[in-house]
């Protein structure tokens, strides 16, 4: 057996020990960096979900301070960096040097060192992508760094995790009340005075059709008016909806 496949098989191998061994996503990125990737020289790890207003959340992260982590906000999978080319292409990202990551984002310089390398691994959830999995280097990427048949057999222990832990996790870390900002108030200002009643409503928790018997529609418009609500403003539960509202009505005091 040769040394490339020894690796890999060690590597693919530490993926899905990682992936029974933990419960949140911190848990999850440590393990990744300490089963899989150590003898590659990794520095840190990353892993990040995509929310319905088309940004990126840092689900959790190892070896990263906080502050480089939340240093990156929650960009728009519009802006160009590594994880969201992952994202938006649905495919393996890789930057064999620092010198080719920074090409590419000269932006982004800031949040690298010379000689690191970089990897994002895009995630699939229910068919579709939901997030990534990113992996900085000490080191440039060579050999058996480059099989691309290997990350993404690792890929799948990401997906794999994020199908049993995504609703937990969610709970665990909803999307901060002081995110919404600026965006949800231009938002709400965008809603019709019905969709501003439907949200009321769903903030306390109300179901369509009690909104429906109680505004006099059928209960397919409410659906309708709840289904542009949460997309106006880049939610995507009632509870998340009810969050939003909440926020809305303590700016307005």
């Amino acid at each position: 057996m040769s040394e490339k496949t020894t690796v890999s098989d060690l590597m693919v191998k530490g993926a899905f020990r990682s992936l029974i061994e933990s419960e949140t996503a911190d848990e999850f990125c440590r393990a990744m960096a300490l089963n899989v990737f150590q003898p590659l020289g990794v520095l840190a790890t990353y892993l990040a979900r995509l929310d319905s207003d088309n940004r990126i959340s840092m689900l959790g992260s190892f070896g990263y301070s906080q502050q480089r982590v939340t240093n990156t906000g929650r960009p728009s999978i519009w802006e160009p960096m590594a994880i969201t080319d992952t994202i938006r292409s649905g495919k393996v990202t890789i930057f064999e040097s620092w010198d080719l990551y920074v090409d590419r984002y000269p932006d982004k310089a800031h949040l690298a060192s010379p000689g690191e390398a970089f990897l994002c691994l895009p995630l699939r959830f229910r068919g579709s992508v939901a997030g990534g999995f990113g992996v900085t280097f000490d080191r440039a990427l060579t050999g058996v760094n480059l099989d691309l048949g290997l990350w993404e057999t690792l890929a799948l222990a990401g997906e794999v995790f994020f199908a049993y832990r995504w609703s937990q996790e969610m709970e665990r870390n909803p999307i901060p009340l002081s995110d919404y900002g600026e965006d949800v108030k231009f938002a709400f200002g965008s809603l019709s005075t019905r969709e501003k009643d439907v949200l009321a409503f769903v903030a306390q928790g109300m179901t369509n059709a009690q909104i429906a018997r109680k505004l006099s529609y059928s209960e397919s418009t409410i659906k309708q008016d709840t289904i542009h609500i949460f997309k106006l403003l880049g939610v995507s539960s009632r509870d998340e909806a009810a969050k939003a509202w909440e926020f809305l009505r303590r700016s307005q005091n």
